[in-house]
C-alpha cells in the first residue's frame, strides 16, 4: 500500500511537470486568448469510471487544471469496487465545476449514456479515467470549433505503454489554421474513439445520440451515428490526449465486450440509419458508411471467415438497399467488397473460392 502511494505522488509529480514545463517551452505555438469572462460553459468533460483508482487522480488533475476555465466535468462511477468512488467525491468537494453520480454497475455505454444527461456545456469531451491530457487542450479545441462553428473537432493522440518515457517522447506538433473539411470527402478520416474529439452538444441532444449498450465499439458506432449530421467538421494536428494503452487482461478485467455480438452491432446501426431516414434519402451513402464500419471495426480480421460470413449475413437481409445499382455508386473499395459479397452469395456456398479471392484482395 505505502509503494503503491509512494509511485502515485511520484506519477502525479512527473505529469505536472508535463502539463506545466510545456507551456514554458511553447508558449509560442499555444498563444491563445482564452476569454472566459462569461459564464456560460464551453465543454463538458465526461469521465465514466470504474475502479481506476491507480491513475484516477493523475486523470482528474489533467482536467481541472485546464487553461480553459469555463468547462463543467461529469464523473460517473460504475459501481467501482475500489476506492475511484471516494476519490470522486474527495474532488467534486473541493471543485464545484465536477459532477460525481454514483450508480450500480452497469456497462462503459450506459455509464457514458449516464454521463450525457447532465452535460450542458457547448461542446462535449470524453476522457477515459485511466488517461490524461494536456493542459490547454480545450481552450485549443474550443478555440478552434468555435471560431468555425463546427459540429466535430478532432485532433491526435499519444499512445503509451507502462514504463514509457513521456518527458523524452512527448512533442508538440505545430498547428495550423486548416479550413473546414469536406465531410462527404473525407469522413473516412473520422477516427474511431471518442476522447480525441469535440462534438456539438446540441447536435448530440437534437438527435437523441446515445451509446448503445452490450455491443463492441460502441465509441465507434456512435460516431457513425453522430456522422449523418455534421454539417462541418475540423481536424488539427494537436497531439495531446495520452492514451494508456492497456493489455487485452487488463481491458477484459474492466469491460469484458467480446466480439461475439458483432451482427447486432450491424443491425442496430442499419436501424438507426432506417430510423432517421438515411437509407432512403441516401442509400448509396448508407451503404458506404457501413461498409467502412465493417473494415474499422475487423480491420485486424478482416480475413476471417466468421466474420465475413457474420456481416454479408446482414447485408443479405438488406436487399433494399444492398443491390448491384448503389454498389457501383460508391467508393473503390467498398465496391470490391460489396462485389465479392455478391460474388460469394451466387458461388452456391463455394466458401474457399470466396475465401481465396478476399485474401487476395486484402493481403
Amino acid at each position: 500500500m505505502i509503494k503503491r502511494a509512494i509511485i502515485g505522488i511520484f506519477s502525479s509529480i512527473f505529469i505536472y511537470k508535463i502539463f506545466f514545463a510545456l507551456n514554458e517551452n511553447n508558449s509560442e505555438i499555444f498563444d491563445y486568448n482564452n476569454n472566459d469572462n462569461n459564464d456560460k460553459i464551453k465543454v463538458s468533460i465526461l469521465i465514466p469510471v470504474y475502479n481506476y483508482e491507480q491513475y484516477l487522480r493523475d486523470c482528474l488533475d489533467s482536467v481541472i487544471n485546464q487553461s480553459l476555465k469555463n468547462i463543467q466535468i461529469i464523473c460517473v462511477d460504475d459501481g467501482s469496487t475500489d476506492n475511484s468512488g471516494k476519490i470522486l467525491d474527495e474532488y467534486a468537494q473541493k471543485d464545484k465545476r465536477i459532477i460525481v453520480k454514483h450508480i450500480k454497475h452497469v456497462s462503459i455505454a450506459e455509464t457514458r449514456n449516464e454521463c450525457l444527461k447532465y452535460a450542458t456545456g457547448e461542446y462535449i469531451g470524453f476522457v477515459d479515467a485511466d488517461d490524461f491530457i494536456f493542459y490547454k487542450q480545450y481552450e485549443i479545441a474550443y478555440t478552434y470549433a468555435h471560431k468555425d462553428k463546427a459540429d466535430m473537432l478532432e485532433f491526435k493522440k499519444y499512445e503509451f505503454k507502462k514504463g514509457t518515457n513521456l518527458e523524452n517522447t512527448y512533442h508538440i506538433i505545430s498547428l495550423n489554421d486548416k479550413p473546414l473539411s469536406d465531410l462527404k470527402k473525407n469522413w473516412h478520416l473520422i477516427q474511431n474513439e471518442n476522447w480525441n474529439k469535440i462534438y456539438r452538444t446540441e447536435l448530440i441532444k437534437k438527435y437523441n445520440i446515445t451509446f448503445t449498450p452490450n455491443t463492441y465499439a460502441e465509441d465507434l458506432q456512435f460516431n457513425y451515428k453522430v456522422i449523418p449530421f455534421i454539417k462541418k467538421i475540423k481536424f488539427i494536428s494537436m497531439k495531446s490526449y495520452f492514451f494508456r494503452k492497456k493489455t487485452n487482461k487488463e481491458y477484459q478485467n474492466i469491460y469484458k465486450n467480446p466480439f461475439d455480438n458483432f451482427e447486432k452491432f450491424f443491425i442496430d446501426i442499419i436501424n438507426y440509419y432506417k430510423e432517421i431516414g438515411l437509407l432512403e434519402k441516401d442509400p448509396v451513402w448508407s451503404l458506404e458508411l457501413i461498409i467502412v464500419l465493417f473494415e474499422r471495426l475487423f480491420r485486424n480480421k478482416i480475413k476471417n471467415k466468421l466474420y465475413l460470413e457474420g456481416f454479408f449475413k446482414v447485408l443479405n437481409q438488406q436487399k433494399d438497399f444492398v443491390n448491384k445499382e448503389n454498389i457501383q455508386k460508391i467508393n473503390k473499395i467498398s465496391r470490391k467488397l460489396l462485389n465479392l459479397y455478391l460474388k460469394y452469395y451466387s458461388m452456391n456456398n463455394e466458401n474457399l473460392k470466396f475465401k481465396k479471392d478476399f485474401e487476395m484482395y486484402y493481403s
